[in-house]
């Protein structure tokens, strides 16, 4: 059997990984068991086994969720890190709202502390712990992947047990009955 081209699929499934990772609010679905990694990972499975002739195996999931989870941990990297820079006076007009809301004055004390070190970091600080923390989630993404690339094979994958279809039979161009010598 050939070879199933598993680029399309492991593109789609890093496209949603990454991007959907790197948004400001709906980035929120990973704090919730790493949902877009492994969406992105079962999504790269699914497209797999819709392609592929014959049974899927679940390291062949497993594969294509870590190419899914690598393009997405790269798109994650490229996405997140500017808009993480980008997003730093907006941070710090949210702590400073939640401060303000806050009726626990060690809370409140804590928040401003927090916000003037903050404040205090240059652009060079800000930049290396952006690409830390960028890193840290782009090896989890590409972890929750390869899971959810499992997940998706073992949820999307109906032919187990199956046998790979028969090869085709064509006559044979020899004769196959001799005259006895």
């Amino acid at each position: 059997m050939p070879e199933v081209d598993k680029k399309q699929p492991a593109l789609i499934g890093g496209l949603i990984v990454g991007v959907l990772s790197s948004l400001p609010v709906v980035n929120i679905g990973n704090y919730c068991c790493c949902l877009w990694a492994l969406l992105g990972g079962a999504i790269a499975a699914r497209l797999l086994v819709d392609r592929s002739p014959q049974p899927v195996k679940p390291g062949d999931g497993a594969a294509i969720g870590i190419m899914a989870g690598g393009i997405g941990a790269v798109i994650s990297l490229i996405i997140g890190i500017p808009l993480s820079l980008m997003m730093g006076p907006a941070m710090f007009g949210m702590m400073r709202r939640l401060a303000d809301v806050t009726s626990d004055p060690k809370v409140q004390q804590a928040l401003e502390r927090m916000i003037e070190q903050m404040q205090a970091q240059s652009f060079g600080q800000r930049l290396i712990g952006s690409i830390f923390s960028g890193v840290f989630v782009a090896i989890f993404l590409a972890g929750f992947s390869t899971l959810g690339g499992l997940l998706g094979v073992a949820i999307f994958e109906k032919r187990k047990g199956q046998a790979p279809p028969p090869p085709p039979q064509y006559p044979s161009p020899y004769p196959t009955d001799y005259p006895p010598q």
